[in-house]
């Protein structure tokens, strides 16, 4: 138990929350203005602005935020899940930066947790996304389109889990299952089944122990 924690939020962390410092903001009136029913709301969360959209919207949203706003610096995306949120399992967000300026805002949108998931993928606008959007599909199953390169960087690619989703079992997925399903891929491919099998073997070992 922490025993040097106040019992109240610092005076300067609750300045952060107060939403009224963002109200003038012209992000805000940009996208409220050119989207139209794409435009959501905004709120503040712990010294973020943070905006709304649909996920139609996004594409959009990131240009005007790019070209218009001048956020130049595009710092992470990144992906929570929620499947006891109907119609809205998928929370995704961008943390933009504009360097002339010094500010920061976040875009986000909610997607459905309806297999398969696809999302455009935004590296047309901010290349350095494309490292997070592999990221996000490896670890959360969403497939982003038109990306130029999508694969998984943590896990195997015949791995079919993906082990940030709230249903991913706590105690982790079957290994021996995909191992299996490595050597009848490798057995496919004309190798010999004891090559195949031990190197399987070998690999899955390292896990397992």
């Amino acid at each position: 138990m922490l025993t040097n924690v106040p019992p109240t939020p610092p005076a300067a962390w609750i300045t952060l929350q107060d939403e009224q410092q963002f109200a003038e903001r012209p992000e805000i009136r940009l996208l409220e203005e050119r989207l139209g029913t794409g435009y959501v709301g905004w709120r503040g969360f712990q010294g973020n602005l943070v905006i709304g959209v649909v996920p139609s919207a996004v594409i959009a949203a990131l240009k005007l935020l790019k070209e218009e706003s001048h956020y130049d610096h595009f710092s992470f995306m990144s992906c929570a899940h929620w499947p006891e949120k109907s119609g809205e399992g998928f929370q995704m967000v961008w943390q933009l930066y504009c360097r002339s300026l010094a500010t920061w805002v976040r875009l986000e949108t909610w997607i459905p947790d309806q297999a398969p998931v696809h999302f455009p993928s935004v590296c047309a606008v901010y290349p350095a996304a494309e490292w997070h959007e592999c990221e996000v599909y490896d670890l959360f199953g969403i497939t982003f389109e038109k990306h130029p390169n999508l694969r998984r960087l943590f896990t195997p690619g015949m791995y079919d889990e993906y082990p940030l989703r709230r249903d991913f079992p706590l105690d982790g997925a079957p290994l021996r299952d995909f191992q299996q399903k490595l050597i009848s891929q490798w057995n496919d491919s004309g190798q010999s089944h004891d090559h195949t099998g031990s190197l399987a073997d070998e690999w899955m070992d390292r896990w397992n122990s």
